[in-house]
């Protein structure tokens, strides 16, 4: 008799957390014993599009989180999943507050994939009151609704530990799962041909991935890399979609980078980017573990990273696997990139991205559930 999974998303946007959950599934899915669902409060997302065969896409019409715990409800009377796995905040509180009153009670595994205090911090300073008074709430909530859940994990120490210090959450009460991030299909995409005029130019190519949204901080990229420019000649390409579009746009235009610097937007494959780019970096403000900074990694290019919280020291091994520069710090980011071009290796040590292989980390998570 198979054993039946679920994993639990607001959708399947192109956000780090909805590609490690992806990842996740996939992995269960392929184990001859268990079912898995990846049900969705709102059936939309370019990821849908990776979504296999062996994965039943369960589309609760909800539209938005607030919308969600009646069907969600209706769902795990129906289905009885043996465990159900969450990721992002809004569907963490509703699947710990909406399964206590499920009968039979799946076991629930609640996940945190960013730096909480920062993320709070962000709402903090939104414009939007509603995101204000989250901002104060969420850790409340956090705090009372989290001890609900069978499990609490976190993708990093660094996010564990500052979950813990933020929501008071015990410590010892949080586990650690890496991301389950090398697997059979970046193998197969990353020796992919990648067809981009910037690698037609025999210049180097410098290469950011991600949404394009505060978080991210593709703003201070862009001026660092008018600093590596004005030292040699060289491209950027970063790959994304999101709402900083237009200003980052603007930026290129203002910087005088418009033949230099290019957002193709979202793409399928970024792993035949990094195999091919010369220089990966990262700029983020925060994060939890930067699914992107392995997946480069694993791709041989050289890689740069802001020492942001959490999880970019932790991957980089304190700089060992790459060079870690200060956050906020345009010309720090620039002279990183310069010494990365500098490198003449682009051999990357197996141990840097062994870890995250994904047998091993679906298998911690299987044992949560099932164990």
């Amino acid at each position: 008799m198979a054993h039946r999974v679920a994993l639990f998303l607001p959708s399947l946007s192109d956000g780090g957390a909805e590609r490690v959950m992806l990842n996740i599934a996939i992995g269960m899915a392929k184990r001859p014993d268990v079912t898995v669902d990846l049900v969705l409060i709102d059936r939309s997302g370019p990821y849908l599009s990776q979504v296999p065969s062996s994965l039943r896409v369960v589309d609760l019409g909800a539209g938005r989180i607030r919308s969600a715990a009646r069907p969600l409800r209706e769902y795990l009377e129906r289905e009885r999943p043996e465990a159900i796995i969450s990721a992002l905040d809004g569907a963490n509180l509703v699947l710990a507050t909406v399964a206590r009153t499920v009968r039979p009670r799946p076991k629930v595994i609640v996940t945190e994939h960013c730096d909480f205090s920062s993320a709070v911090q962000n709402l903090k300073t939104s414009t939007m009151r509603s995101k204000r008074a989250l901002a104060t709430a969420l850790p409340v909530f956090l705090r009372g609704v989290y001890p609900l859940a069978d499990s609490v994990v976190a993708v990093s120490s660094g996010v564990a530990d500052d979950l813990s210090i933020s929501t008071g959450l015990r410590r010892d009460d949080i586990d650690v799962i890496g991301n389950p991030v090398i697997n059979d299909d970046i193998r197969a995409k990353a020796a992919e041909k990648v067809s981009h005029r910037f690698f037609e130019a025999g210049v180097p190519v410098v290469l950011g991935v991600g949404r394009l949204t505060y978080q991210k901080h593709f703003d201070l990229l862009v001026r660092a890399f008018r600093d590596v420019r004005d030292a040699t000649d060289a491209r950027l390409l970063i790959l994304g979609e999101g709402p900083d579009r237009e200003v980052l746009e603007g930026l290129v235009e203002e910087l005088d980078l418009g033949n230099d610097v290019d957002l193709p937007g979202f793409v399928s494959n970024p792993y035949a980017f990094m195999s091919a780019a010369d220089v990966f970096a990262m700029s983020s403000r925060y994060e939890g573990l930067p699914t992107v900074l392995i997946e480069a990694l694993y791709c041989g290019a050289r890689v740069v990273s802001v020492d942001c919280p959490a999880g970019p020291a932790e991957i980089l091994d304190g700089g060992n696997y790459g060079e870690l520069v200060p956050m906020e710090d345009q010309a720090a980011l620039a002279n990183g990139i310069l010494r990365a071009l500098e490198v003449e290796s682009r051999t990357t040590p197996a141990s840097s991205w062994k870890p995250f292989e994904e047998a091993p980390v679906v298998d911690e998570y299987l044992q949560l559930c099932l164990g």
